[in-house]
């Protein structure tokens, strides 16, 4: 799965893993956390069989099923120098400054095509918040995980509502796999979470 989903009130992993490990206690699950483009890849190879991506372009092979979203907005460290402009920021006082690019799995975000510098390209939340903290970039990261940041003076979401946007999450499989049937009952289990 990608990271960073715990603090999506909109998720229910959680509560669908308590419910399938009810009814298996002794399934082995073997689980990771990478981005949706390496998930994809693993599907495809047939090395794993189950995925939670949120990749904007859907793969042929795959079959995604809705999940849950979340919105992604733009942010910076409260030192960053964007601040100094304080409410009167736009869209194009981006073009001066560093932005975290977020890799193949995300190539349409409203910034994607800008002329902004971008010489950072991470597809992981923590390492983006640890750039933005950083105080040399803005990027994207999603409003229920910078909250608390965000409560405690060290992050500040830009003034930018244009550029937010929603990324959707998907339950991921092989189209054509036939899946045990624990990862059946698990499928069936996270879809039924978030229904």
């Amino acid at each position: 799965m990608t990271d960073n989903l715990a603090t999506n009130p909109k998720c229910d992993i959680q509560g669908a893993l308590q419910q399938f490990f009810t009814m298996h206690p002794a399934v082995h699950l073997d689980s990771h956390v990478l981005d949706s483009y390496q998930i994809e890849m693993m599907l495809l190879n047939k090395k794993i069989d189950i995925g939670i991506t949120s990749s904007e372009i859907q793969k042929d092979g795959l079959q995604y099923d809705f999940l849950f979203n979340e919105t992604q907005c733009l942010y910076c460290s409260c030192h960053h120098p964007i601040l100094q402009l304080k409410d009167k920021i736009h869209q194009d006082d981006l073009y001066q400054y560093q932005v975290v690019d977020r890799g193949l799995s995300h190539p349409i975000t409203p910034i994607n095509g800008f002329p902004v510098s971008a010489n950072v390209n991470t597809t992981n939340m923590e390492m983006t918040l640890m750039l933005i903290l950083s105080t040399n970039f803005i990027g994207y990261l999603p409003e229920h995980y910078t909250q608390s940041w965000v409560e405690q003076g060290k992050l500040v979401k830009l003034p930018l509502p244009e550029l937010e946007y929603h990324t959707d999450f998907h339950l991921t499989t092989l189209a054509s796999a036939e899946h045990s049937i624990a990862s059946q009952y698990l499928i069936e289990t996270i879809l039924a979470a978030h229904n």
